[in-house]
């Protein structure tokens, strides 16, 4: 019996010109929102510390990545300090050898 009456419910959705992907749509926003709902409730149930303890681990755990993060940055930082040095240099030695590739051209014309 359930059954018919869902199919009698998906009938009057396509009679209505109710296209298919918003009735899909709907659906899915609905199945997302339970499940995000059952499993929030399961994990307050199967929580295994209090709340404060739980929420000081995670406070610790971002103050470390933070750091972590930053400690990269700064290496990262320094690299791309020596890369740009270093391609400084090569530019300028690059400039040098163009000049004086230009020189011996107007000098041989």
């Amino acid at each position: 019996m359930m059954e018919d009456e869902e199919v009698e419910i998906a009938d009057d959705a396509v009679d209505a010109g109710v296209p298919v992907e918003a009735r899909m749509s709907v659906g899915f926003a609905v199945g997302l929102t339970f499940g995000v709902l059952i499993g929030a409730g399961l994990a307050l149930l199967f929580a295994p510390e209090r709340g404060d303890k739980t929420r000081g681990r995670l406070r610790r755990r971002l103050r470390d990545l933070g750091d972590d993060a930053k400690s990269e940055l700064g290496r990262a930082e320094a690299g791309a300090r020596s890369v740009g040095k270093d391609l400084s240099r090569r530019g300028k030695r690059i400039r040098r050898q163009i000049e004086k590739a230009s020189d011996r051209v107007r000098d041989a014309v």
